[in-house]
């Protein structure tokens, strides 16, 4: 239990990490990187893609962009949640509310990370990315404690019924 502690510690930070990479890029270039991602997305699912005309393309593309970006947002974020209420679930014997402390310290971040963004060139700091990130913590967290609680629970009436066993023979 303590290897897996330090390993959801570790990832964790790491992960935070890697957030602060992607909003430290510049706005052109983080902008770039979607709509390449979009167009990719859209090369390989959609089958005519391909014979529409440029225009119809890029129109499709922006179209997208905004929703697939806020929901990179809470992806990031839902993954933080879960390395973060890992870690504190881990650490902590029971695994109740255990959802909460990882919520607030992934939507503190969040908040700090939009002021980051503040200074890179081409970004701006929006409360509504704060909140949907914070949602994406809230998410992952509560589900990972939700799992932890239910093989804990599952674990303790494994004990009780080999004991009672056990107290028969």
């Amino acid at each position: 239990m303590k290897k897996l502690f330090w390993l959801f510690g570790i990832v964790s930070l790491l992960w935070i990490g890697i957030i602060f990479m992607f909003s430290a890029k510049k706005g052109n270039d983080s902008a770039g990187e979607s709509m390449t991602f979009l167009r990719w997305c859209c090369e390989n699912t959609i089958d005519d893609f391909s014979t529409w005309s440029y225009e119809k393309q890029q129109a499709f593309i922006r179209r997208w962009n905004y929703p697939v970006r806020k929901l990179a947002h809470v992806t990031e974020y839902f993954m933080l949640g879960v390395l973060l209420a890992g870690t504190w679930n881990l650490y902590r014997s029971r695994a109740g509310y255990g959802w909460m402390l990882p919520w607030i310290i992934g939507t503190v971040f969040a908040a700090f990370d939009e002021i980051h963004q503040w200074y890179v060139p081409g970004r701006e700091a929006k409360i509504t990315d704060v909140l949907i990130d914070s949602v994406g913590v809230l998410l992952g967290a509560y589900l990972i404690t939700q799992c932890i609680l239910v093989i804990r629970t599952s674990k303790a009436s494994d004990r009780k019924i080999k004991k009672s066993f056990d107290n028969q023979s």
